[in-house]
């Protein structure tokens, strides 16, 4: 959820930003035509950069590239810096967030260089909003305050409006509520100064106290703050923001246990999410009619909202995975044209050496010397880059061949089990209703109708839990993994020991699903390979990081040898396990020998 709420704030957020952009493009493309290359027809192209930063990032870069250029041209650095700050802008839209870190670096230094407040502004904020993208609070503290500190003296109402809702999300995200309010009133009393973007500012800052107010648990007035916004949202014609506050009235209404009010709410919600192409509002959506169909006891409604949910969970992480491929192969292209920039620096330093015959000819062999070694460098990066686009390719081809294989399996037990207690029950009842059956013989059929539609209730249970587990969004992590070794206790001979610490508010759901399917993986491979007798699940809290081990005194396997065959054929064991020990920011390690059993450690920072 929290994770979630951090998206949604920071899509609003940069909604707003890009509203300070002036929104009329034909006056500015008209403005371009009249402007001699000066620092004015720089800012023109800034402004018109920005305006497409939301909705077409490769204008953006064209437009950054012609900054760059232009500045390049007139020796204007404030303009390279602002270049840079573009090209890095798209990166982030995009979610390219190794690359974006790299140009707003760059976008800093430059304007340490020259002590242009704005700009030191803008480089502080965008290197903040990437810290607090990968959980980084502390370092995103830094980072705004500097540019806060900057922008209450040097920039408009607006940036000191982002850099304080900014500081609002994480103190959020740290727990601390009052500072979170405190910021969230500072922000709206500031929106209700700035002219004429008071409306959008004004509705993201009620919209974030009634998140605080949710939190809270005082319903009334997070509702109350949440009606102010919809109002604004749909004044504004604003769809993203009228999904978010749709979603929260959902979500408040669900803690209120007022299930019928969740529907209406969460519908609209879901509809405009599928208009806008909103991948995250349909996930939310569909997740909180799935839940309230099942409290209301419409469990039709409730599987197919939950279907939904979970072919949008599979999208999203489809899309996770090839996110991160770009971001590599963007990382490959960056250092590419930094290397392309060092080869013209040194042919320009080649033109003021040419008198000397002698001391030319020297270059000339050390350029050669280099080129050799820049090139087979530039080999060695694109092989890596090819093994890398092929272990994704081929991990993705995994993954898709074994979600395949599981519906199939789901198909195979809602036949075999489920369709045919279904028809027994069919069967019987159309004996009953075509045959006078004496009062104790109808009794009785009706109570082996009773028993059999009682497991197909439990069969049910059962395959939704192996989809997603109902304890995760019920009960937390805790209770779920001890659900898990409760369940394991009744259906293996293994002697099974674990001892599991609280970890209850710590982790977003996502999060908490992926740690539940290490173990999960984990447990089953133990079943299934290690002819163990023994296993021992752990979960430590120490307050910094959580630390979950699952070890057995079964055959073990030569680890190295496995991880590197799957490396090349693009399994999805052991490289899947660390994948999603990848994704959520942990450590997954593997222990084994053979005969020596196997431990399966895994650390995520808190």
């Amino acid at each position: 959820m929290k994770i979630r709420l951090s998206i949604r704030f920071v899509v609003s957020l940069m909604m707003f930003v890009s509203s300070l952009f002036s929104n009329e493009k034909d006056r500015l493309l008209e403005t371009l035509r009249h402007q001699t290359r000066d620092t004015n027809y720089i800012s023109t192209l800034f402004v018109l950069a920005g305006e497409y930063a939301t909705s077409n990032t490769d204008s953006t870069v064209w437009y950054a590239n012609e900054i760059l250029r232009i500045s390049d041209s007139l020796g204007y650095k404030n303009g390279i810096g602002r270049s840079y700050f573009m090209t890095g802008l798209a990166f982030y839209v995009r979610g390219v967030e190794d690359s974006a870190m790299i140009w707003f670096q760059k976008t800093l230094s430059v304007f340490n260089e020259t002590r242009d407040p704005e700009g030191l502004g803008l480089a502080f904020h965008n290197i903040g909003r990437l810290y607090v993208r990968r959980g980084e609070y502390a370092k995103a503290k830094e980072y705004i305050r500097n540019a806060l500190e900057l922008r209450k003296k040097h920039s408009s109402p607006g940036a000191v409006l982002s850099s304080i809702s900014m500081l609002g999300l994480i103190a959020g995200e740290e727990h601390h509520l009052q500072e979170e309010e405190a910021y969230y009133v500072e922000a709206l009393n500031i929106a209700k100064g700035i002219k004429p973007f008071s409306h959008s500012g004004i509705a993201m800052a009620t919209t974030n106290l009634a998140w605080v107010e949710q939190k809270r648990k005082n319903y009334e007035k997070a509702i109350g703050y949440f009606q102010q916004s919809l109002q604004l949202y749909k004044e504004m014609r604003d769809v993203n923001g009228t999904t978010e506050v749709l979603i929260g009235l959902a979500q408040i209404a669900l803690d209120q246990k007022e299930f019928s009010k969740v529907i209406p709410y969460a519908e609209q919600a879901l509809r405009y999410s599928r208009n806008m192409i909103n991948p995250d509002g349909v996930l939310q959506s569909a997740n909180l009619l799935s839940l309230a169909y099942e409290q209301m006891g419409d469990y039709k409604n409730a599987l197919r909202y939950h279907k939904l949910h979970t072919a949008q969970q599979d999208s999203l992480n489809r899309l996770r995975v090839k996110k991160e491929y770009v971001d590599a192969l963007s990382r490959f292209e960056t250092e590419q044209k930094e290397a392309k920039i060092t080869i013209l620096e040194q042919e320009n330093q080649l033109q003021y050496l040419e008198r000397n015959i002698v001391v030319g000819i020297l270059i000339v062999v050390l350029l050669g010397v280099g080129a050799v070694y820049i090139r087979s460098k530039e080999i060695r990066n694109i092989e890596v880059a090819r093994h890398a686009e092929t272990l994704q390719r081929n991990f993705s081809e995994q993954l898709l061949a074994q979600q395949e294989q599981e519906r199939k399996r789901i198909s195979t037990e809602l036949h075999d089990s489920l369709g045919q207690n279904l028809l027994i029950i069919k069967n019987m009842l159309d004996i009953s209703i075509q045959t006078k059956m004496p009062k104790h013989a109808l009794n009785q059929q009706l109570g082996e109708l009773s028993e059999i539609a009682s497991r197909s209730i439990e069969e049910t249970r059962a395959i939704a839990s192996n989809l997603h587990p109902y304890q995760l969004n019920r009960m937390g992590l805790t209770k779920a993994l001890i659900a898990m070794m409760r369940n394991l206790e009744q259906s293996t001979k293994i002697s099974l020991f674990h001892s599991i610490d609280k970890a209850e508010g710590i982790f977003s759901k996502d999060t908490e699903a992926h740690l539940y399917r290490i173990v999960q993986e984990s447990v089953n491979n133990v079943l299934k390979h290690s002819n163990a007798t023994e296993l021992r699940v752990e979960l430590r809290n120490n307050g910094q990081h959580i630390r979950i081990s699952i070890s057995d005194n079964g055959n073990g396997f030569d680890a190295s040898s496995v991880e590197q065959k799957e490396s090349l054929v693009g399994g999805l064991g052991l490289f899947g396990l660390k994948e999603r020990a990848r994704i959520i920011g942990g450590r997954l390690s593997i222990h084994s020998a053979i005969g020596s059993g196997t431990t399966v450690e895994v650390v995520v920072p808190v």
